[in-house]
């Protein structure tokens, strides 16, 4: 008989070691020293089954807000999701999930961002969602520092990351209108703690740019630390002027010592801020990284309002959500009324109307409904796989 439960805090000590033996090898730091919050204590946001008082499976969640412009959504992501060799094909972490899925909600996170797409989340009906760009770039002719227009061009100083620069980095993470919410030390612990960049085998490593001895932006990249590892460098994290960050790129592939390219994954807000700057190379457009449940699209909506009624007042009053079955939701919207499977619900809410690759539901909804919902929707979203990936 497995005890299914949130963990005591003297019981993440075990989770990490858990974590460890399951995604960690001799190189890489601790799942703990990446992932702080998820391990702590302090937040006691983890799940596990436990036998005979021993940790055999671990659930880790982490609480956030994300601004989407006016909006501010409280979100839960998950991570860390580990079982121990001798209990594996058990189904615990299914078990575990269903008390996932129920703090959630009673926490009243109308989203859960997951890191994985495998069977255990599309039993809970999580799927792709969203757009983002990835963008390969292997030469400084792949940026264009002016924007195309050399009269714009503009001087930028690019140099190493100085402790006295937090106050104006975390100042520019925080004027992006699409953004986890994060304090400057939320910021400083991310980009110290290295947490996707470890998975990958790389380290972080944060430029500046300056002009007029202003900080004017910043990246924060992920560099793989092994000499014969070809994996190119990533770009974790940026915000700030969209040429400023754009001198960075140009600076890391104009450095002898770069031989890598330059990988950036991005939004499709940051797309459009990067694109006069970047050359007529073919971005990939793919998913967001991993996928998303949505708890309550009855709370989201409610938390959405102040972003849909910048979109269109008078149609967002009329956007409403209720529960049609125990999977399904009734939607309404202007005059009409539809209901939805949960995978129809997050293309409902996400979906550009131009899928990027076939996983996306066959919408089924009719064409009026279509011109309607793309008065309001798809939401913008920041890429899930940066600083906050867990």
């Amino acid at each position: 008989m497995f005890d299914i439960r949130r963990l005591h805090k003297e019981e993440y000590a075990k989770a990490a070691a858990l974590a460890d033996r399951t995604f960690r090898d001799d190189t890489q730091i601790s799942m703990a020293t990446a992932f702080p919050a998820l391990f702590s204590a302090h937040l006691g946001q983890g799940f596990g089954a436990f036998e005979h008082g021993e940790l055999v499976t671990f659930l880790g969640i982490m609480p956030y807000w994300i601004h989407v412009d006016s909006a501010r959504i409280p979100v839960y992501a998950l991570g860390s999701v580990c079982t121990d060799s001798r209990y594996r094909g058990r189904k615990l972490a299914s078990q575990v999930l269903e008390a996932v899925l129920d703090h959630a909600r009673a926490a009243g996170a109308p989203l859960l961002l997951i890191s994985g797409d495998g069977p255990l989340y599309r039993r809970i009906h999580c799927a792709p969602f969203g757009v983002a760009y990835a963008h390969r770039l292997t030469a400084p002719n792949h940026l264009r520092r002016d924007g195309g227009h050399a009269a714009g061009r503009a001087d930028w100083q690019i140099r190493e990351f100085k402790p006295t620069d937090w106050f104006r980095v975390h100042a520019l993470a925080n004027a992006r209108a699409v953004r986890y919410e994060q304090s400057l030390v939320d910021l400083a612990t991310a980009i110290a703690s290295n947490p996707l960049a470890s998975c990958a085998h790389s380290v972080h490593h944060a430029l500046v740019a300056e002009q007029d001895g202003e900080v004017r932006a910043f990246a924060v990249l992920a560099v793989p630390y092994r000499e014969d590892d070809e994996a190119p460098t990533v770009v974790t994290e940026w915000a700030g002027d969209a040429a400023a960050c754009a001198a960075i790129f140009h600076h890391i592939l104009c450095k002898g010592t770069q031989q890598r390219p330059l990988q950036l994954f991005l939004s499709e807000s940051e797309n459009d801020a990067l694109a006069p700057f970047l050359e007529t190379i073919q971005a990939e457009r793919q998913r967001n990284q991993g996928t998303v449940c949505i708890l309550s699209a009855e709370k989201l909506f409610a938390d959405l309002k102040p972003y849909c009624q910048a979109r269109d007042a008078e149609l967002a009053a009329t956007l409403s959500a209720k529960p049609a079955d125990a999977n399904r939701t009734t939607l309404t919207i202007g005059e009409h009324t539809l209901t939805v499977t949960p995978e129809e619900l997050i293309a409902f809410v996400f979906d550009t109307g131009t899928p990027p690759n076939e996983h996306a539901p066959i919408s089924h909804w009719s064409s009026e409904i279509e011109i309607l919902r793309q008065r309001l929707f798809p939401i913008p979203f920041p890429f899930t796989g940066g600083l906050n990936f867990i």
